[in-house]
């Protein structure tokens, strides 16, 4: 069986098991989903072709695509911080996104074996971090995270 058929076979069974019957009764589906079959199925063999003939065309659709703008906002973390100089001693000066400024601490972290033996939870706090950590000697994951965007602002 090939790819298509098991694609048209796997889309009548859905049908089958769908409760809701379209207006023009299981006939018209019926007739839908082949239709949509074999735009599908000529869809694959036109860009099979292509891609024999060395041409691309997905890349030149996904080239269109993104002149589009975006439906969603980009995501906060991803955005690059700038270090404050206490929080610079550990992962560098550079601006990084939050996300790269949390790995480098834990590398940090895992480098000086300052994780607490009996609870992997906690972390202890060398001179470095104990500036960071506004003190304390040793503080929880998670709240080292908060503790950390004390020290960082947008770039």
């Amino acid at each position: 069986m090939s790819i298509e058929c098991q694609e048209f076979y796997e889309l009548m069974q859905a049908y089958r098991h769908c409760p809701i019957v379209p207006p023009g009764g299981p006939a018209e589906a019926y007739q839908a989903v082949i239709k949509f079959a074999n735009e599908y199925a000529d869809r694959r063999v036109e860009s099979a072709l292509a891609r024999e003939r060395g041409e691309d065309h997905d890349e030149e659709e996904e080239e269109e695509g993104d002149d589009r703008p975006r439906s969603f906002p980009e995501a906060s973390f991803l955005k690059n911080v700038i270090p404050s100089d206490i929080l610079a001693a550990v992962v560098g000066p550079e601006p990084l996104p939050r996300t790269e400024i949390t790995k480098k601490v834990w590398e940090y972290i895992k480098a000086n074996n300052l994780q607490d033996a009996a609870n992997r939870r906690m972390i202890n706090a060398d001179e470095k971090l104990k500036e960071i950590f506004g003190g304390k000697t040793q503080v929880s994951m998670f709240e080292m995270t908060k503790l950390i965007s004390d020290h960082i602002k947008p770039a």
